[in-house]
Parts: structure tokens; C-alpha cells; sequence
């Protein structure tokens, strides 16, 4: 025999609201997540609109401003690296400095077969306020191209480049080196002031 189970209107009525109870919940639930996705997707699009029309952008600021002390720091290395060459005028300060020429003397003796002496004449003009003193070995230095240090030589030279020259005054003398009889050119560095500044002047001679 089946049973058939008869629910009083009490019942039914409590089942009902249940039911509705139920259903209620359910269209909360789903509108409240539609809501928030649609306040995550408002949010992202605001930060972005913000990003492209308002406020900088960190990351492309930063690029910028290092890319630009990076050519900064550029332009003013190859300032301080500028080579010169003979005949130009090398300012130092207020000093000027022009190697005028090199010349090679055949009857004067190397230390060594393997090497040749060149005369580097040079004109210096003291143009500041004060007294300019001079140091052939201190001021002045030579170095092939391979950067190794020639040896200057203390031997009879048309002019010297050692001494005080007094505001306004110039003095031209020349500066004694040995270099590798192969050579044909080196760079002559060159520090008049005492700040440290150093300049080169390429040299070349046959």
C-alpha cells in the first residue's frame, strides 16, 4: 500500500515561503557580484584614463630623466676627451698652449737603436692675473699609441718650457722625448692648472 503524504495549508504555506526565501537570496547574491565586477572594471578604466591624460607616468619618467643624464653625461665626457692637434689653440683656464711643431734631428743620439729623439716645440701665453709656472716634466707628458710613457730628455733644445711666465707673457721652447724609431705620431698630454684638468694633443711627425 503507498502512503501518500498530505500536507496540512500551514505546511504549505511555510514550504512556499521557503521556497521564495530562497530564490530571494539567490538574486542578491548574483546582483551583488555583477555590481562589484562592474565597479572593478569602472576602477580600472578610471586609473588608466588618469594614467594617459592626467598624471605622469612613473616608469616613462624615470626612463626619461636617466636617458637624459645619460646624454648629459655624455656631451661632457667627450668635452673633457677632445683631442687636439698641432697648430690648434688649447685653452687651459687662462692659459694657452699650441704645439707650433715636431721636428726629428738625426745627429742626436738615442739611448737606444731601437729608438729616435722629436723636438716638440710649444708656445705657452699666460693670460690670467697671476704668475704661470712651468714644469716641462710636470705639465707635460708624452704617450705612443700603444699609451705607453716616452721618456723626455734633458738635452740642448731651441727654448725651454720651465720657468714663471708673468701675466700677460708668452714663452715658446721645445721639449726633448724619445719614442720608438717606428713611431709616427703619439699624444701629448697636457695639465698647466691645478685643478687636474687634462687635455691631449695628437702629434704626428715621420
Amino acid at each position: 500500500m503507498i502512503k501518500i503524504k498530505n500536507y496540512t495549508n500551514k505546511q504549505k504555506k511555510l514550504r512556499m515561503f521557503l521556497s521564495s526565501l530562497i530564490l530571494t537570496t539567490s538574486i542578491i547574491t548574483l546582483s551583488s557580484c555583477s555590481n562589484n565586477a562592474a565597479n572593478n572594471s569602472s576602477n580600472t578604466t578610471t586609473a588608466n584614463t588618469i594614467s594617459s591624460t592626467g598624471q605622469p607616468d612613473t616608469n616613462t619618467t624615470s626612463s626619461t630623466t636617466s636617458g637624459s643624464e645619460s646624454n648629459s653625461s655624455n656631451e661632457t665626457n667627450s668635452a673633457e676627451n677632445k683631442t687636439y692637434k698641432i697648430g690648434d689653440n688649447l685653452i687651459q683656464n687662462d692659459v694657452s698652449i699650441v704645439v707650433n711643431k715636431v721636428r726629428q734631428d738625426s745627429s742626436v743620439q738615442s739611448s737606444s737603436d731601437g729608438n729616435k729623439v722629436i723636438f716638440v716645440e710649444i708656445t705657452i701665453t699666460n693670460n690670467s692675473a697671476a704668475d704661470l709656472p712651468i714644469n716641462a716634466e710636470t705639465n707635460f707628458a708624452l704617450y705612443d699609441m700603444d699609451e705607453v710613457s716616452c721618456n723626455s730628455l734633458f738635452i740642448e733644445t731651441k727654448g725651454i718650457v720651465d720657468g714663471v711666465i708673468n701675466p700677460g707673457n708668452k714663452v715658446t721652447g721645445e721639449i726633448a722625448y724619445e719614442v720608438n724609431k717606428e713611431a709616427k705620431e703619439a699624444d701629448l698630454e697636457v695639465n698647466t692648472i691645478s685643478n687636474g684638468k687634462v687635455d691631449y694633443i695628437h702629434l704626428n711627425f715621420d
